[in-house]
């Protein structure tokens, strides 16, 4: 048991220790690859040490050290190429929020398994969730965008025998949420659920192969 609890202290150092190291690292390049362990990325300035934690003990307990760093690389990245693809969009409920969340479990998903990317992203609605800090139409919007990138839609972005790295990954995500017959934009900007339980009904009602945003 000793030597649990130790090893268990032992991988969140890890992970804190790639934050505060990284910490002023500059944005990635078309040449980094996710799984080159030789470059860990940082989290964005001001991340909350809540959602942190979520993501050091989740993958603490599947993959040690090497999960923790690829969450965190996963994050960044995703944060960074929405930033690229989507400048003026990115706040929530815009195309790029919903582009990263796709493309964030997309990565997940192929580096964790599909129950480290649920674990992940799940633990992080429910910490903002906590916080108050994650309104209805939020949280329902990313829980389905998230469930199409690490399940309903993730063949049609890591395709079998093909080049599967993250930037390849990033186009085919983009072509995706740009194609208008793709996404179902939703009145909830004008018109927001006061209620969980009337978000998730809404949400519900979309087609699980389409990207929901609002904004």
């Amino acid at each position: 048991m000793r030597f649990v609890l130790v090893f268990i202290c032992m991988q969140i150092v890890v992970g804190f220790k790639v934050i505060a190291e990284d910490s002023n690292r500059n944005f990635i390049t078309e040449n980094d690859r996710l799984d080159d362990l030789g470059n860990h990325d940082d989290v964005r300035d001001g991340e909350c040490l809540p959602v942190v934690g979520v993501l050091v003990l989740g993958t603490t307990f599947s993959s040690g050290g090497y999960g923790v760093v690829q969450v965190l690389r996963a994050k960044r990245i995703a944060e960074q190429m929405a930033e690229k693809y989507y400048p003026d969009s990115t706040n929530a409920g815009q195309r790029g929020d919903a582009f990263r969340h796709v493309y964030v479990s997309v990565l997940l998903k192929k580096y964790l398994g599909r129950g480290g990317a649920w674990f992940i992203m799940g633990g992080v609605e429910f910490i903002q969730g906590v916080r108050g800090s994650n309104r209805p139409q939020d949280k329902y919007m990313d829980f389905h965008n998230n469930y199409l990138g690490r399940k309903v839609n993730y063949k049609l972005f890591v395709k079998k025998g093909e080049d599967n790295d993250w930037m390849t990954i990033s186009k085919r995500v983009k072509k995706f949420i740009d194609d208008p017959r793709n996404g179902i934009r939703l009145s909830w900007k004008k018109n927001p659920p006061e209620k969980n339980k009337s978000a998730k009904k809404i949400a519900s009602e979309v087609s699980e192969d389409k990207f929901i945003w609002y904004d």
